[in-house]
């Protein structure tokens, strides 16, 4: 999470891409995700913080799997400033199923 929450300030045009054009803000979101990302990882270190940083990891990848689901609809994203995996259609449903993976294993630190 720390690391996922660092890339959204080295690249935050390739996760503003994820966003549709016509949600308001796309930089702020990637910029507040980030930080929270970054922030409930270094909570998750902390045992006593544990649970509840936990419950937010689970929150904050549910509230950005629709810009999974965008990506995997829009058949990828064919921006020339993006890696070139983000514009594979194949690549961008795979991704899906590993967000759900994602979200079950912060669950399991929520007990």
């Amino acid at each position: 999470m720390l690391v996922a929450g660092l890339n959204h300030f080295r690249h935050p045009d390739l996760y503003a891409a994820l966003i549709p054009g016509w949600v308001p803000a796309r930089l702020a979101l990637v910029y507040g995700t980030g930080v929270m990302e970054m922030g409930f990882g270094l909570a998750l270190i902390v045992p006593s913080w544990r649970h509840w940083a936990a419950w937010g990891v689970v929150i904050t990848l549910i509230l950005i799997f629709p810009a999974n689901i965008y990506m995997a609809v829009s058949g990828g994203l064919a921006d020339p400033a993006l890696p070139r995996s983000f514009s594979n259609p194949t690549v961008a449903w795979g991704r899906l199923p590993f967000q759900a993976l994602f979200i079950w294993w912060a669950w399991v630190f929520t007990e």
